[in-house]
């Protein structure tokens, strides 16, 4: 009987937690140095693994389109906008002793290019940090997990520069249905 009750509240909980309407989208991948990625989502949104030019890694975005330029959701709902971010994917994260993050990346991100400009004026502005936080917790409505199954490194950029061959990943994206503007 209790393991019955502790059973139907963690699945009560689950209800409770999980966003009406949300979409999930659960995919994964492999890709080598350079190399772009893109998943489609709802709501006219895109994931996108964008390449770093030297090879050194890749950045993760949510975005209308994954062209190089289009304003990246999860930029402006995944703090710290100064210095690493979980969004970011750096081949140096990945080098012997570094602790920076996990090979987890958690992240969040707007659903409107209104929201985005919202936060991103606010943020060149160098408004309130609680005020911009209180925007993103508002705002910030999608919830995204990517983690790094297994990277291979090659030593052409030397200790401080590595450079990747690959990633294999796995990802997890919620993409809320409705509530335009708010939680």
């Amino acid at each position: 009987m209790v393991l019955q009750r502790n059973l139907c509240a963690a699945l009560l909980s689950v209800v409770v937690l999980t966003p009406a309407g949300a979409a999930t989208f659960r995919f994964s991948g492999e890709i080598r140095a350079g190399q772009a990625f893109s998943k489609a989502l709802a709501r006219g949104l895109w994931f996108c693994l964008h390449a770093n030019a030297d090879q050194t890694g890749w950045t993760a975005a949510v975005s209308t389109s994954c062209k190089p330029g289009a304003e990246n959701f999860a930029a402006a709902a995944t703090p710290p906008f100064h210095g690493p971010n979980p969004a970011s994917i750096d081949s140096w994260h990945f080098l012997p002793g570094e602790r920076v993050f996990g090979k987890r990346r958690d992240f969040r991100f707007v659903l409107r290019g209104e929201d985005y400009q919202t936060i991103m004026r606010k943020l060149n502005e160098r408004r309130d940090a609680a005020e911009i936080l209180a925007d993103i917790d508002r705002l910030g409505q999608g919830e995204g997990v990517m983690e790094i199954l297994r990277a291979k490194l090659d030593g052409a950029g030397g200790r401080d520069h590595p450079r990747f061959v690959f990633i294999k990943f796995k990802a997890k994206l919620t993409v809320p249905d409705g509530a335009e503007g708010g939680r």
